[in-house]
């Protein structure tokens, strides 16, 4: 009966056609085939889509970025509290940023990435360069310090390359994440910076060296470092192996830092969720401590005819901790609140952190030289100077308008009572151009870690545009 039905339609539709004018021949429509197949949908298994994987290999080159005008206003401590400061203690510190990055993705996954930042301050500001005295035997490492309106850093610089989809490399300058620490990260001896709460908009510098991950589905990674930074030979390498393991909800990693002439470092570190309360934590030990430290400087005033003209040379007293294991971790938690219909809109977070390898004595009460060359010579590192530390973290967004989002911070010092405490507001007016008003203030006896600059708050308001 459907046979009789079909032929009816077929000649009636070869009768309609008849007065067109002559179309190309047809192949001629095979009956059976169109009722011997028992299945009209094909399986979902069976049909291929190959779009996304055509746009994953289509060649691309982008470019990205963001500039940031910024307007930063510095109060005195002696003036703000009216311990005899003047009003010209304070300073104005415009400066205009710019980041600027060239992405270019070509097949089988490989990737080109370049990203440089531009600074420019209208006031000037002061840069130190490095240089080797030829005349020195041996050759002896200085410094000069130059004022400047304009500086300007590669960031990253790095290639990304893969063996078969089965091993990575990225080879290159580069930022890597290395710890899961909100603002301590113990066991991240690699990255050149380290994160700083009190940049409305800080842009780390990364580390030169090559990297290798090896990716076990979902369930296990493997990753290497070779670190190239100050390196003159291979003995001057630093080799950074991690392995990390998901278990459920909770993802667990063991890392080593092999590092020149310097004791090993070995890490751990993990990630879960408890109910709804999200921890971490992270901790490292060394049989020794990596870095120098330093006990006191002493100056002495070198004067003609042993020098052209009179120089100042600066004698520190350093010691290294040895023979004992120095241990770092920090640990942390937080939780995001649904309010108003909002998911996370309010989220939380808490972090504690234990610097086996901080000073006790408080450095920056030494006079005004010994402190800054404490600070400038690389002995002080900022949120890692001290034994214990303890930080809140908070974020808000959408108060009152889904435009305007707020960020609260507190660090503490608690070895030597110092303190800062900052707070951020960004209103949105289009997708891609922010506002921002952020002020910091610092707490605690002056000649702490977080009043050493005489600094009692800061003010900042910033434009900025991403594109």
């Amino acid at each position: 009966m459907m046979r009789t039905i079909l032929a009816l339609l077929l000649a009636a539709s070869l009768l309609h056609s008849s007065g067109r004018a002559a179309e190309p021949a047809k192949d001629p429509v095979d009956e059976d085939s169109l009722f011997t197949k028992e299945t009209t949908v094909t399986p979902a298994g069976k049909v291929t889509d190959d779009t996304l994987a055509a746009k994953a290999e289509q060649q691309s080159l982008a470019l990205g970025g963001f500039i940031n005008a910024r307007y930063g206003y510095l109060m005195d401590r002696d003036w703000l509290l009216d311990d005899g400061g003047s009003f010209d203690d304070n300073s104005l510190f415009p400066r205009v940023q710019g980041y600027f990055t060239l992405d270019a993705r070509l097949l089988r996954g490989m990737k080109g990435f370049a990203a440089v930042s531009l600074n420019y301050y209208p006031n000037g500001t002061t840069v130190e360069h490095a240089y080797t005295d030829p005349a020195a035997v041996p050759p002896v490492k200085k410094t000069y310090t130059e004022e400047v309106t304009t500086t300007y850093r590669v960031d990253e610089l790095f290639v990304d390359f893969n063996l078969g989809r089965v091993v990575y490399f990225r080879a290159g300058k580069q930022v890597l994440k290395w710890g899961v620490g909100t603002l301590w990260s113990p066991t991240d001896l690699i990255n050149v910076d380290k994160k700083n709460i009190l940049d409305s908009s800080q842009v780390r510098e990364g580390a030169s060296g090559l990297k290798m991950h090896i990716p076990f589905g979902t369930r296990a990674n493997i990753y290497s470092f070779v670190k190239t930074n100050n390196a003159d030979n291979l003995d001057g390498l630093a080799l950074a192996n991690k392995f990390e393991l998901l278990l459920g909800k909770t993802e667990v990693s063991l890392s080593a830092l092999l590092n020149g002439a310097a004791v090993p470092v070995y890490g751990c570190d993990f990630t879960s969720r408890v109910f709804t309360i999200d921890i971490h934590g992270e901790a490292s030990a060394s049989y020794g401590d990596p870095a120098p430290k330093m006990r006191n400087v002493s100056f002495t005033v070198l004067v003609p005819p042993a020098v052209p003209s009179p120089t100042m040379v600066a004698t520190p007293d350093e010691y290294r901790r040895r023979g004992e294991w120095v241990y770092r971790a920090s640990a942390g938690l937080g939780r995001g609140f649904d309010v108003l219909d909002v998911h996370e809109r309010v989220r939380l977070d808490a972090e504690f952190f234990y610097n086996g390898s901080g000073y006790r004595d408080r450095m920056f009460n030494r006079g005004q030289a010994a402190s800054a060359y404490f600070a400038q010579e690389g002995y002080y590192e900022p949120n890692y100077y001290g034994v214990y530390y303890a930080g809140l973290f908070c974020t808000v967004s959408q108060v009152f308008t889904q435009d305007l989002s707020l960020a609260l911070n507190y660090i503490a010092n608690l070895t030597d009572g110092s303190s800062v405490v900052s707070g951020m507001l960004s209103y949105t007016l289009t997708y891609n151009f922010t506002l921002g008003l952020m002020v910091n203030g610092f707490l605690g006896k002056g000649n702490r870690e977080y009043t050493a600059q005489g600094n009692a708050m800061t003010v900042e308001c910033s434009a900025r545009v991403v594109f």
